[in-house]
């Protein structure tokens, strides 16, 4: 029943200061927040073997205040809605005192495209009127709680065309390019990162010839010359460490330095080979194929 719940549960979470504000407190967080050594997949299937290296500030503060982090929920993918949220069930069940989550947007496709101004204004108002209806938001143009976006679905379209998985290039135009166009005050139709620009850098992604962490640095050198991806990785050394003996032998250099996880995963302790890929990855300035990496423990220590 825990796995319906928990993405990932800690099975003895410690607190690192007693008598303090929240000492004892169990939280629950969504897996789009980073505790060093957890996996952190954010809902969705492009980050699954993603791990986290550092704490996120949010986590470092709220340990530091006593907290017990319990384990990660549930969650919709990258947080574009509330199906698959398990927080709830989480505090309901008991399995917590307070769950940690983060604000949700919802995107809305539609299908076929609408031909017309008036069309869009007719269907955004009838949206407009079922959703203020519900009380889920009051759908203001003005502040930016609702918006149509022809620009991006043009975008989007034409990246499409260059044969990129739609769900890929659907998460990165949200979660990634367009806050970076918003940051430097532009629009879709103004960056220099044009779809070609973005499509390769997503090919190179999807073959695995970069990791994610690699790729978002990239994204933000696009913006910055006019060099093709393919250029800007090599010469900012961002391909991908994918070779299984490269990869071996940093395990077996991190392997002796840390005994207690070594014991820990010997134990059962699914957590603990996380935080020796951890290690790795941080060895590795980020570089290891961590799909390859996550093989390895296993190997070399035996399955727990």
């Amino acid at each position: 029943m825990n796995e319906k719940i928990f993405f990932h549960r800690e099975s003895s979470p410690q607190t690192k200061e007693k008598n303090s504000p929240l000492s004892g407190v169990k939280i629950a967080i969504q897996p789009n927040l980073s505790v060093r050594g957890w996996p952190t997949e954010a809902g969705s299937p492009a980050l699954e073997h993603y791990i986290a290296l550092e704490d996120a500030t949010v986590i470092s503060r709220i340990r530091n205040a006593g907290a017990l982090l319990v384990g990660s929920t549930h969650m919709s993918e990258l947080g574009f809605g509330l199906v698959g949220d398990t927080s709830g069930t989480a505090l309901d069940d008991g399995h917590c005192d307070a769950a940690l989550v983060t604000d949700t947007l919802v995107e809305i496709v539609t299908e076929p495209d609408m031909r017309s101004p008036h069309d869009a204004m007719e269907f955004l108002r009838a949206l407009r009127t079922q959703i203020w209806y519900v009380g889920a938001a009051d759908c203001s143009m003005e502040t930016g709680a609702m918006r149509a976006n022809r620009e991006g679905a043009d975008y989007f379209e034409t990246v499409v065309q260059e044969h990129i998985s739609p769900r890929t290039i659907a998460q990165w135009i949200a979660s990634r390019l367009l806050p970076a166009i918003k940051d430097r005050g532009q629009t879709i139709s103004e960056t220099s990162v044009t779809p070609k620009r973005f499509s390769a850098l997503l090919a190179m992604a999807e073959r695995e010839e970069i990791n994610a962490s690699a790729a978002r640095e990239a994204l933000e050198l696009l913006f910055e010359s006019d060099k093709t991806p393919e250029a800007i990785v090599e010469e900012h050394h961002f391909p991908q460490i994918g070779d299984a003996g490269q990869l071996e032998a940093m395990l077996d250099r991190i392997i002796p330095e840390n005994p207690d996880a070594v014991e820990n995963f010997k134990k059962g302790k699914t957590q603990a080979a996380g935080f020796l890929i951890g290690q790795a990855m941080r060895a590795s300035k980020g570089k290891a194929n961590p799909k390859l990496l996550r093989e390895i423990p296993d190997k070399k220590l035996g399955s727990p």
